[in-house]
């Protein structure tokens, strides 16, 4: 009996690649998600716009000639 050799089947590439049109659709929602943020980020009150303080904790006269609010972020 002669001895016979069985050849192996080539197999698949495990290696995947990613999609460019994957890769775009991404970097196009980071960029408009950063653009978001940085537009919200920067959206703050005039100078000369009315403050409602009635429910706020304030000290000192209400009728100051001068009223100072101050914004804090802990952040």
């Amino acid at each position: 009996m002669a001895k016979t050799k069985k050849r192996a089947l080539p197999t698949k590439s495990s290696k995947q690649t990613i999609s460019p049109v994957l890769i775009g659709i991404v970097s196009i929602a980071s960029i408009l998600l950063v653009a978001g943020l940085i537009i919200l980020g920067n959206q703050t009150q005039s100078a000369g716009e009315a403050v409602d303080v009635s429910r706020f904790p304030s000290m000192g006269n209400a009728n100051a000639p001068v009223t100072i609010i101050e914004f804090s972020d802990y952040g």
